[in-house]
């Protein structure tokens, strides 16, 4: 059986695009008690379209509820809980053994999903779980594939992260946000202090020569790999990334889309995940990469795709030789060693001095950028303009359709004509008055 494609939902515009590529599944939070504290949450009014749209389309809808609790908090989350059970959620997402357990007892109905906050790796684990009514388990980002496999083994559904940001930490351990900046990663409000930059130190001096990003791990892509966690039985496919944008939803679930289909994954495919959002990708724990394999030390923030190469600067003008296509609007870097640049391509110029809204690879072109620029700067796209054209036109034409099937029989003369209509969930059946 195919896993489901789970795509993260931060905003309508995420969620049409979620729609729009063939997600099987939605995640999304409410203002309270979810683990995104400042994405763009919906309310619960909000949340009962979006379940009766999405049911009608047979695409499942869970709620994240993934923070830890506070004692004088615990009524207030049943009664979020209560709401949308009464709206036919699918699941929630939850972190609190408490309201676990409380969830549990109260709502048994209610299906319930243990975080990837609750950092689970082992079956001895997910028995525990089972207890407290758990019907599925959002593994660890830190499981290597034996563990996954142990975990299938269980019986019990597995979930797995396979495209988004990696934690330093194991996820719902980290406890350096809270301690450093009092923001609680288990409230929702985790600060990235492993995004930030540091300085190494040995025997109290500092190391020179030594990137300053040291805890900053690549972003996880599993899309080229999806073989192996079907081949064990994986039951859902989880993309991160719901305060990112509808053009990242988009191709992350088309993408991992075309790769359980057994479509081929182009360099074009691979492009448009690496220009929504990259700090490079890794395999991750689940394929044993350690090291430069699994951490991007040198900038901890989106690194785009090469376009070219500065050749020239005077003032504001920059010349560049292109690798790839570039057009007006796009959002570029300028890079060299720890010093970064970005601007938006207002004016292309080419190389007879003409004003251009593209340019092709391998031509030349000038454009007016940022002072400071030097030739032999890299430069990255970090913004594609077409990409996010194209996303809007799909997402304003799109029809979702759903596979009918329809029979229709007669007894016989004298007997009515009937007919049943089918969506796999949901059957229809009418009949004739004569």
């Amino acid at each position: 059986m195919q896993p489901e494609i789970l795509a993260p939902v931060g905003s309508r515009a995420s969620l049409e695009a979620a729609f729009a590529a063939g997600a099987n599944a939605l995640y999304f939070g409410l203002p309270q008690f979810g683990a995104r504290a400042y994405a763009n949450r919906f309310t619960l009014e909000e949340t009962k379209e979006i379940i009766e749209r999405a049911h009608l389309m047979n695409v499942k809808v869970y709620i994240t509820m993934n923070t830890i609790l506070f004692e004088d908090e615990i009524e207030e989350a049943y009664e979020q809980a209560k709401a949308l059970y009464e709206m036919n959620v699918d699941a929630l997402i939850i972190q609190d053994l408490g309201l676990l357990h409380l969830l549990h007892h109260r709502l048994p109905a209610l299906e319930l999903h243990a975080s990837t906050q609750l950092s689970v790796s082992t079956p001895e684990q997910i028995e525990q779980l089972k207890k407290l009514g758990v019907s599925r388990v959002v593994l660890a980002r830190e499981c290597t594939i034996e563990q996954i496999k142990a975990c299938v083994q269980t019986g019990i559904e597995i979930e797995v992260f396979i495209h988004g940001a990696l934690c330093i930490s194991y996820s719902g351990q980290c406890q350096f946000s809270a301690l450093e900046y009092g923001r609680s990663g288990n409230r929702g409000q985790c600060a990235q202090p492993c995004r930030m930059s540091y300085t190494l130190l040995e025997d109290g001096k500092e190391k020179k020569n030594v990137p300053s990003f040291l805890i900053s791990p690549k972003d996880l892509s599993l899309i080229h790999d999806l073989e192996a966690l079907q081949k064990i039985g994986v039951a859902s496919l989880k993309i991160e990334g719901r305060m990112k944008s509808p053009e990242y939803v988009y191709e992350a679930v088309k993408a991992t889309k075309k790769a359980l289909e057994h479509e081929t994954i182009t360099k074009e495919d691979d492009q448009k995940l690496e220009v929504t959002f990259n700090r490079t990708f890794t395999k991750g724990h689940a394929f044993h990469q350690t090291g430069k394999e699994l951490m991007e030390m040198q900038a901890s923030n989106h690194h785009g795709i090469k376009v070219g190469t500065v050749i020239a600067v005077k003032g504001k003008k920059i010349t560049i030789r292109l690798i790839e296509d570039l057009h007006q609007n796009d959002g570029i870097r300028f890079e060299k060693e720890n010093w970064s640049e970005g601007c938006h391509v207002n004016y292309i110029y080419n190389k007879q001095g003409k004003l251009v809204n593209s340019a092709l690879k391998n031509q030349t072109i000038t454009i007016d950028g940022p002072l400071h620029v030097k030739v032999g700067n890299h430069v990255k796209k970090t913004v594609d303009a077409n990409l996010q054209d194209e996303v809007k036109s799909i997402l304003k034409s799109y029809h979702r359709q759903i596979e009918i099937v329809g029979k229709v029989s007669c007894q016989g003369v004298g007997h009515p004509l009937v007919l049943e209509l089918s969506d796999g969930k949901h059957t229809v059946r009418v009949q004739s008055q004569e």
